[in-house]
């Protein structure tokens, strides 16, 4: 062989692969090593970090040569998680909002399926009449919208996304989507809780019939949040206390207005976001949950306290 030429694929003095970018880490003397996850491949590059033989299935490029899979993985979960201001976990950058936003992407699915698929308004709205046997209407309601035109979509819409993306980035995704949620069953069961109940020897039938959709009352327990949040900033009340005042007016004034999903929503929201601002405070994370966990066994049992002893009256 001419001792110029490059050594040939079965030359046993060749390279049995081409060294990484970075340099690689070879053991002493450059011999071959037996990589520990695969025996049966030979190896020269050992990992950056435990020095440990790395073959090209198991080693993952580092800044500096390569490192094993085990070391990439401590890495990792040596990285401190991402806090919002009041101590949720944060995915993403600063403004990221993703919750909100699949939020509003569900509201607009669910209407465009309104529209498109007869019946499903129904289906999905909350009735007192229904709760019981029906309870996924506390939940699926609060997604379904007016079919009739996309002003209630569009306005439920726009407070979710100005005051939500807030709340988002402030309390951290989880907290924030347990607050939606739960404030907006707080609103279904405000509604329960609120209707006149029938009275046939009357004649009146009472709202107990009464079908009501829309995100308003998880809207409200946001705007509630909004003020134990902003109180614990250190933020002005006026502005949100000015929001919350002309909704209720409009609430109270406007037709076919749920005002009852209001209140339930916005008192849900005040003691879910009390109890995030004091686990915040305290360091508490079970403080946190454990509101959320007793908020829900109390709209359980108020649902069942409002409905013990109620006729059947479909049946």
């Amino acid at each position: 062989m001419n001792p110029t030429s490059p050594p040939g694929p079965h030359d046993p003095h060749g390279p049995s692969e081409p060294p990484p970018l970075g340099g690689p880490t070879e053991g002493p003397g450059g011999e071959v090593d037996l990589c520990p996850r695969h025996p049966e491949v030979a190896t020269r590059i050992r990992c950056q970090r435990c020095s440990r033989p790395v073959c090209p299935d198991c080693r993952r490029q580092a800044p500096v040569g390569f490192q094993c899979s085990e070391c990439v993985r401590a890495s990792s979960a040596a990285i401190p998680r991402q806090r919002a201001a009041l101590g949720g976990v944060r995915i993403g950058s600063w403004d990221s909002t993703p919750v909100t936003y699949v939020l509003l992407g569900l509201c607009v699915a669910a209407w465009l399926l309104q529209l498109v698929v007869p019946g499903t308004t129904d289906r999905g709205s909350f009735v007192p009449a229904l709760a019981a046997s029906e309870p996924w209407r506390f939940l699926t309601s609060v997604f379904l919208h007016s079919p009739s035109g996309p002003t209630h979509l569009m306005m439920n819409g726009l407070a979710l996304w100005m005051v939500g993306s807030h709340l988002e980035r402030t309390l951290g995704q989880l907290r924030y989507l347990a607050l939606f949620l739960v404030s907006g069953l707080g609103g279904s069961v405000g509604s329960l809780l609120l209707a006149r109940k029938p009275d046939l020897l009357a004649h009146d039938l009472g709202d107990w019939f009464s079908p009501s959709v829309g995100a308003s009352g998880a809207v409200f327990g946001l705007f509630a949040a909004m003020l134990v949040v902003g109180h614990a900033r250190g933020e002005s009340p006026t502005p949100m206390l000015v929001l919350l005042g002309i909704n209720a007016v409009i609430g109270f004034v406007a037709p076919n207005i749920e005002w009852q999903a209001h209140l339930g929503g916005a008192l849900t929201g005040l003691v879910l976001a009390w109890g995030m601002v004091r686990g915040h405070r305290t360091r508490r994370t079970g403080l946190v949950w454990g509101t959320v966990a007793a908020v829900l066994g109390l709209l359980v049992a108020l649902s069942v306290w409002s409905l013990w002893g109620v006729p059947n009256y479909l049946g």
